[in-house]
């Protein structure tokens, strides 16, 4: 294995970016099975249509 005082600068900076990358990943999936969840909730209880914007609607008209 490579110590980390072999590599270059250039190596070191791609090693980030992937590990940034990851990180970003891993966030977008979870942050949208949370909001699918949320969605599947609402379908089950009936409240598939947020009725804050439906108020909202009627009172800009």
């Amino acid at each position: 294995m490579t110590r980390l005082s072999d590599l270059s600068g250039a190596a070191i900076g791609e090693l980030v970016l992937i590990l940034v990358g990851l990180v970003v990943a891993i966030y977008l999936y979870r942050s949208a099975g949370q909001r699918l969840a949320a969605m599947q909730d609402r379908a089950k209880t009936g409240q598939a249509k947020v009725p804050a914007r439906k108020s909202s609607t009627m009172m800009d008209e």
